[in-house]
């Protein structure tokens, strides 16, 4: 295994243990963050595609995990280009943990319409209303950079990025009827990615 394959997997494990300690200290808090599915069964289809994605992510960078080869080949290879991936990817794990900071107790995966927290504005809410998507798509982008093949380009672009656009669509809209004109003030003043 090369460097930047595991300096790939140590990035992928990085992201999910953040993702997952914040699960459960919300849980011990007695704060359900998974609300996926309770305003739209479609909500679901977000969760199969990053499971897909994140297998991509990582039969790029192990060979024992299966999938047609042809379609993990990189389509380039340039060490400049890696090294760029790979930096756009910390960028990624960064902008998601400086998310769960700026989230505190507010965090959800989904919409909450039963038990929404305040609207979050400060910290890296001031520079994107959706920072913890924005650093998802830094995150993989940065690892197709990484490991440019075709199966990771078609799943990113083709399946994750219009359904995460979707998730996002959706959120706003629930946002915007439940906080009224805060969130719109809000909206003027910051973009929806970057």
């Amino acid at each position: 295994t090369n460097p930047i394959d595991i300096i790939s997997i140590i990035l992928l494990v990085l992201f999910f243990l953040l993702l997952f300690s914040r699960i459960l200290l919300l849980k011990s808090r007695g704060i359900q963050p998974i609300v996926f599915a309770k305003t739209h069964p479609s909500d679901y289809f977000l969760m199969p595609i990053m499971f897909l994605l994140v297998y991509v992510a990582l039969a790029s960078v192990s060979p024992v995990l299966p999938f047609p080869e042809f379609l993990l080949n990189p389509l380039v290879e340039s060490n400049v280009l890696t090294w760029i991936g790979i930096f756009i990817s910390s960028i990624g794990v960064v902008a998601f943990a400086l998310s769960l900071i700026s989230f505190g107790n507010s965090f959800r995966m989904g919409i909450d319409t039963e038990k929404p927290d305040k609207l979050i504005t400060t910290g890296i809410f001031s520079v994107s209303r959706n920072p913890m998507y924005t650093a998802f798509i830094f995150f993989f982008l940065g690892l197709i950079l990484a490991h440019p093949n075709i199966a990771f380009i078609c799943v990113l672009f083709g399946l994750y990025i219009p359904i995460l656009h979707r998730q996002i669509i959706r959120e706003e809209d629930f946002l915007k009827k439940h906080y009224g004109v805060d969130y719109s003030n809000y909206a003027k003043k910051v973009r929806r990615y970057l």
